[in-house]
This record gives structure tokens, sequence and C-alpha cells, in this order.
């Protein structure tokens, strides 16, 4: 898909979510969009995954139409770009076909990657990536780094700690940011 369609995407959730800063709470987001965020031991491999159900699953008494699940094992910022990566499936594959699906839904990376499953997995990383550092916030908090800042820390640890992402996150993003200008 392509970057602008994802930038826009994620402003008009940011601003329907009145979210205007930085960090991003990724979960108040998750939770506005009716998904509960339920975390479980997964195997080392995989990160989390989603499950949409029309007819909902019982859990301890509810009826959850939207869950995300992330691995408890993991760190924090992990968590927060699995949980945005899910979040990307959800908007960019489901969010406007969701009341015509029938049974359950799971969405977890496929260990077949063929090329339709890589350009979705790449979309939505790249969904998450914006969702957790969006391009307007990066940029205005990019403008407002001094120098003094920069003598102890690089711009991707600046990032790092302003978005609350992880560094090789913070890293990507910001090559990606650089080669746009």
């Amino acid at each position: 898909m392509e970057r602008a369609k994802i930038v826009d995407i994620v402003k008009n959730i940011l601003t329907e979510c009145n979210i205007y800063q930085a960090p991003i709470p990724v979960v108040e987001i998750a939770e506005k969009y009716g998904f509960v965020v339920v975390e479980k031991f997964l195997t080392n491999d995989e990160s989390g995954y989603m499950v949409l159900c029309n007819e909902g699953i019982d859990i301890q008494g509810k009826k959850l139409t939207k869950i995300i699940v992330v691995n408890s094992v993991e760190n924090p910022y992990r968590k927060r770009f699995t949980i945005a990566h899910e979040l990307g499936h959800y908007f960019l594959e489901y969010k406007d076909k969701e009341h015509d699906l029938s049974g359950n839904i799971v969405v977890h990376r496929d260990n077949t990657f063929n090329s339709n499953n890589r350009e979705k997995e790449d979309d939505a990383d790249m969904f998450a990536g914006e969702l957790l550092m969006p391009t307007d916030i990066l940029e205005n908090e990019l403008k407002k780094l001094k120098q003094i800042d920069l003598l102890f820390s690089s711009i991707p640890e600046a990032i790092a700690r302003k978005f609350a992402v992880s560094y090789s996150a913070a890293a990507k993003r910001f090559g990606i940011f650089k080669r746009r200008k």
C-alpha cells in the first residue's frame, strides 16, 4: 500500500482519538476501536496475533469480538509495536469488511510467506511505525531537538525515548524520514 495512504489513515485515527503528542497510547487506541489487549506466553518466534469474531468469544463471562494477543515475555517496546502492527492489519485489511466476516478470523504471521503475505506484513509494519512515530509529531519533535540534546545521545536515541519505542524502530523510522526529505 502507498505510504501516503497509511499516513492518512493514521492521521485520521489519531484525530478521532484526540492524540497530538508522543508517546502514543497504543493500548488506548486499540480499546477505542473495541479491542481487548491480552498478554499470553507465546513461542519465541511469535510476538502476537489478532482475533476477530462476530459472535464473540466468552472469556470470564464477557463476549469479546476483537482481541489482540501479545507475547507476555517480550519487552514493553516490542509489545507496543506488536499492538500497533496488529492494528495495522485491522485498519488496512479488515475494518471495512468486519461485518461481512463469518466465523472467527485469527490473523498471525503465516510461515508460507508468499509475496502477498509479505506485502501485508510490510504494510502492517509501516502502519505500526507511523502510528507509534507519526510523521507530523516526529517532524515537530525533530525541530525541537537542540544540539545540547545530541551531545549525549543520537537522534534515534532521542526519538526512542520520546516515542517509547526501541532504538532499532526509531533508527529505522528516522532513516525513512530522512529519505523522504
